[in-house]
């Protein structure tokens, strides 16, 4: 789902230089998600914003220039593991006309990358491992 711009009032200006939950739940409302600022929780990160929203979602706000292109990027290769491969990976489920947001669903479960890291990290033969059967699973799409 695309939706249109959100300058129609001049009151909201994007890129979002600064985001708080306030706005985000504004911004979301425009794309008919209702959220309160209670539920969300904001977080800035590489020329973006990530706001982790209820029911295993994100969304995701360009802060600069650099953050629309970052953003338009991930969407495109997100499309392309989605129509490519046979593993789950997140999907964008709404998305700004003008590359300004998108809500994302994430993979179901849990993750913890930094506790995977740490195992790998002192074990070179499992981490093999994991690099042989993460490498096949691109492959095999």
């Amino acid at each position: 789902m695309r939706i249109g711009s959100l300058l129609e009032n001049g009151s909201i200006t994007v890129p979002f230089r600064t985001l708080t939950s306030e706005l985000a739940c504004e911004v979301l409302a425009k794309a008919r998600l209702r959220f309160t600022p209670e539920q969300v929780r904001v977080e800035r990160r590489e020329e973006r914003w990530v706001v982790h929203l209820p029911a295993n979602r994100l969304a995701w706000f360009a802060a600069s220039e650099e953050g629309r292109r970052r953003l338009a990027v991930e969407r495109r290769v997100l499309q392309l593991l989605q129509d490519r491969c046979t593993f789950m990976a997140p999907r964008v489920l709404v998305e700004g006309i003008d590359d300004d947001f998108d809500v994302r669903a994430m993979v179901p479960g849990v993750s913890n990358p930094w506790r995977m890291f740490a195992q790998l990290h002192g074990n070179a033969e499992l981490a093999g491992q994991v690099a042989g059967r993460r490498g096949g699973r691109l492959d095999s799409g």
